[in-house]
């Protein structure tokens, strides 16, 4: 970055310009840009102490969790008759959102720059579009804070106090107060919760918008072919294929940047939901828990609704990309036919 001193008219009003452009643009990932901001995938302005802190408990959470599950299910072997395929199934799903954290880790940078690039292309984008898709992010992510509360508090409520499962949330230790003891496995159902459920389809509303935001970047550039490219124009040709072959590069590298991510995602939601059928499958209940009908409600609810959304907007964009390479074509056609094809525009077109 230049010395802004050096230039105070140029640089100057275009440093400040980009910063308030920047800064507007990372707003209008509404709730999502918390998310964003925690993993430090934001705006170097605006990721603040806070947020740093932030990033420590939640680290500490997703270290904290797997252990606890873990530990929990073992303890349940010894105290109580468990199936050893429920245990394998449960320890196996618990994994899973810690590798997908860890995902989000190593692919931190290039989410950064995936999203400054967004926040570059975006500029021209109008006020009523981006405030619009806040208000859509904020339900979505609303509804995963909302639902998963809702189910753990009815969850909660209805666990036996002399049930070994449900003893085995405070690791079997006679706390001599059931107020406490109801207190501890309240909290650690939420936790669970918010582990197991609310995390991961946190992530797939993240992986969903990048993909619907690129999507609608190759949907513009595909009217902007067909509006200014019908005419021939040799300038108009040539700026359009550069384009073309930008978007090309990003495409690839939203690729790289989101493919571990939403593998570990998909494995989580996968394992999560077959442990809860497996559940019904290998326990004959005369009478279902209440505990377990809100539970397998939650993931009903939750878990194939955030695999579908990721996987529909994931396979947009491949619709998109034949229509604008449809329009390449039909537009090489054309030039060779007018005989306008020299050696600049038949090196995009090849």
């Amino acid at each position: 970055m230049r010395n802004i001193s050096s230039d105070r008219y140029g640089n100057g009003t275009l440093f400040v310009k980009r910063h308030q452009t920047e800064h507007k643009l990372s707003r209008s990932y509404g709730m999502l840009n918390i998310v964003l901001l925690i993993y430090g995938v934001g705006n170097s302005y605006d990721v603040s102490t806070i947020y740093k802190i932030l990033y420590i408990f939640h680290a500490l959470f997703m270290h904290l969790m797997p252990v606890y599950i873990t530990s929990r299910y073992i303890l349940l072997c010894f105290y109580s008759p468990i199936e050893l395929e429920l245990v394998f199934g449960c320890i196996v799903s618990c994994v899973f959102p810690f590798a997908l954290h860890y995902s989000l880790i190593s692919k931190q940078h290039d989410l950064k720059w995936l999203i400054k690039h967004y926040c570059k292309l975006d500029v021209f984008k109008r006020k009523t579009s981006k405030s619009c898709k806040a208000i859509k992010i904020n339900v979505a992510i609303a509804t995963i804070l909302i639902v998963p509360i809702v189910f753990s508090i009815l969850s909660g409520l209805s666990l036996v106090s002399d049930n070994a499962f449900s003893r085995a949330y405070t690791y079997f230790i006679d706390t001599r107060d059931e107020t406490l003891e109801m207190s501890l496995r309240f909290v650690a159902v939420h936790m669970i919760c918010a582990y197991l459920y609310t995390f991961p389809c946190k992530i797939a509303v993240m992986c969903s918008v990048i993909y619907h935001e690129f999507s609608q970047f190759l949907d513009r550039f595909h009217e902007s072919l067909e509006r200014h490219c019908s005419s021939l124009s040799r300038n108009k040709i040539l700026q359009h294929m550069k384009m073309h072959t930008a978007l090309f590069k990003l495409a690839h590298h939203v690729q790289d940047t989101l493919s571990s991510p939403c593998f570990f995602l998909l494995c989580t939601q996968l394992t999560v939901m077959f442990y809860t059928i497996a559940v019904f499958v290998l326990r004959n209940y005369q009478t279902i828990p209440v505990a377990l009908i809100c539970r397998a409600l939650m993931i009903l609810l939750m878990t194939p609704a955030s695999v579908i959304a990721v996987v529909l907007y994931a396979t947009r964009i491949n619709a998109c990309c034949e229509k604008i390479e449809t329009e390449i074509k039909l537009l090489n056609d054309k030039l060779i036919v007018h005989g306008h094809c020299d050696e600049d525009t038949l090196c995009y077109f090849t």
